[in-house]
């Protein structure tokens, strides 16, 4: 199966949520280096896949450099499709929910089946539902890119340690279902497009203390000044346990939790997607601090009590 994008169709594109003032261009220089150094290793599969490869590419120059019209790929969809057999393996194709695209844009350069159906559907809920730009993800993203920068050009390793959180509703139940993004930039390079300056002890003093104010970041480092080049690896990780443990732990801890109506709906759907129950019914019991009795006991907050 072919997994190359090439248009600009729905199906070629991550859920828009946002678009990112990062210029960025397709580049397979890295992974063409990867298959050329495949062919002086010893592992016989990877040298004859190697070699194959390699024969094909030199009646492909077009591929050896940056490349702007992306019909390019469909031109050379089974080369493409050899190429990204090291990071996509075939095995997984229907199981592994990952694509690779553009740095910092919303254009698919290939994509397993997996994941053009989740995030197809995706696209499709957050366009029924209105969904508004997730400015949370946008902060997230450009950050990405700015530790990027600041490890290439400035020697400077920041863990801004922000997920990228995709919430959406499952297909059958109707409940919410939670996608971490993994980033790899492994296959991505970044060319300065102006002299670098360096950056003096006040400037890194004010990013530390402005980590997520992007005004701040810009001012002190144009993005613009820099471009992306190469493709970025996604990879969608389901997290919906941990993610609604967290905020069922945090909604909990809340003093006034067993007292609203609204908290308590919210509580209730969060346990049904936990437990991926859509008819799920809760109750809950409080106990005293520094007592043993509940509070309120056998009276279900609910239709039904859960201890």
């Amino acid at each position: 199966m072919n997994n190359t994008s090439t248009n600009k169709s729905k199906s070629d594109k991550v859920t828009k949520e946002f678009s990112l003032p990062i210029k960025s261009m397709l580049n397979l220089r890295l992974l063409v280096e990867f298959w050329q150094k495949e062919i002086l290793t010893d592992k016989v599969l990877s040298k004859m896949y190697a070699s194959t490869i390699t024969e094909q590419l030199d009646k492909a120059p077009e591929l050896l450099k940056p490349i702007q019209d992306l019909k390019v790929l469909e031109k050379h969809k089974d080369l493409i499709e050899l190429l990204m057999t090291v990071i996509f393996p075939p095995a997984l194709q229907e199981s592994e929910v990952a694509a690779a695209f553009i740095p910092f844009t919303h254009q698919t350069v290939y994509a397993t089946p997996a994941y053009r159906r989740l995030f197809n559907y995706i696209q499709k809920c957050n366009k029924d539902q209105k969904k508004p730009k997730d400015n949370k993800n946008y902060l997230v993203v450009m950050l990405h890119a700015y530790r990027k920068i600041l490890q290439r050009f400035y020697d400077i390793d920041v863990d801004f340690d922000f997920p990228w959180i995709v919430q959406f509703k499952d297909q059958i139940t109707g409940l919410d279902r939670y996608h971490k993004i993994d980033v790899d930039p492994q296959f991505v390079e970044i060319k300065s497009l102006k002299k670098v300056k360096a950056l003096t002890d006040e400037e890194k003093k004010e990013l530390h203390d402005n980590l997520t104010n992007l005004e701040v970041w810009q001012k002190i480092i144009p993005i613009e000044n820099f471009e992306f080049q190469g493709f970025g690896l996604y990879k969608a990780i389901d997290v919906t346990d941990s993610e609604l443990l967290s905020q069922l732990k945090y909604d909990m801890s809340k003093n006034d939790v067993l007292k609203s109506d609204t908290v308590f709906d919210s509580l209730q759907q969060k346990m049904r997607s936990l437990f991926r129950l859509p008819e799920l019914e809760v109750g809950f019991s409080s106990i005293r601090a520094g007592k043993d009795l509940l509070h309120d006991c056998g009276l279900a907050t609910g239709r039904s009590l859960l201890l």
